[in-house]
């Protein structure tokens, strides 16, 4: 299956190495856009039913693709394409558990956010490296980073909203993580303000707010609280 892959994705790349960006029409150059922007998003569709070595190659294999084509992507796109491959590839190598090589790609991918000027995009790439900070034992870090996210989030609507309670569900995880649990409930407590609890969402929602209360309720020994917690996130 991978050599095929790479098979398939050499071919891509000798055909993009012979394109001449002075021959190429709009609408053909508008068609490349298009066609790699939907092998990045059908790339993180695929990252809940494949083994994580198979995401990043594939993720690999896209970023390969978009530096050929560098030149040819409309250049406000290329910074969305850039930061989403980024992303899709860290998140791979964080599942592996190299996560210095995680942190690696999330940095890459920050200067691409940055450039998208987006701050829900730079947001969730600030959210992946507090994950990976934390996992490496760098709560500090994660705290700073998660402090950082928030900065670029308001009200504005419901996507803004569920991305700070995202984030004060993270803050409140390193805070479990150091044995904070005071300041966990806290984080918890100010993310149930910006949550729709009727609203089903990938990122972030209320079933996902009720395993963090109940993760913090039993590694602060709370056991019935836990329990009535988890048994809630399950419904």
């Amino acid at each position: 299956h991978r050599q095929l892959l790479e098979l398939g994705i050499a071919s891509c790349i000798s055909r993009l190495a012979q394109l001449d960006n002075k021959r190429i029409s709009a609408v053909e150059r508008e068609e490349l856009c298009r066609a790699l922007g939907e092998s990045i998003a059908n790339g993180w569709k695929l990252f809940h039913s494949l083994e994580m070595t198979q995401v990043s190659a594939i993720g690999r294999a896209q970023l390969s693709l978009i530096q050929h084509a560098h030149a040819l992507i409309n250049s406000s796109a290329l910074p969305y394409y850039y930061t989403g491959t980024y992303g899709l590839i860290g998140i791979a190598l964080h599942f592996q558990a190299y996560d210095e090589e995680a942190l690696h790609m999330y940095h890459n991918g920050h200067i691409a956010a940055l450039a998208t000027n987006n701050p829900w995009y730079i947001a969730q790439n600030l959210i992946c490296q507090a994950d990976t900070y934390l996992t490496l034992g760098r709560q500090a870090e994660a705290l700073r980073v998660l402090e950082e996210a928030l900065t670029y989030l308001s009200d504005i609507d419901e996507e803004h909203r569920r991305a700070k309670a995202h984030i004060l569900a993270c803050q409140a995880d390193a805070y479990m993580v150091a044995g904070k649990h005071t300041e966990a409930y806290k984080k918890l407590d100010e993310a149930t303000i910006y949550l729709d609890k009727m609203a089903i969402a990938e990122e972030f929602d209320y079933a996902c707010w009720l395993q963090l209360a109940g993760k913090n309720a039993l590694m602060a020994n709370d056991y019935a609280q836990a329990v009535t917690t988890l048994e809630e996130a399950l419904k």
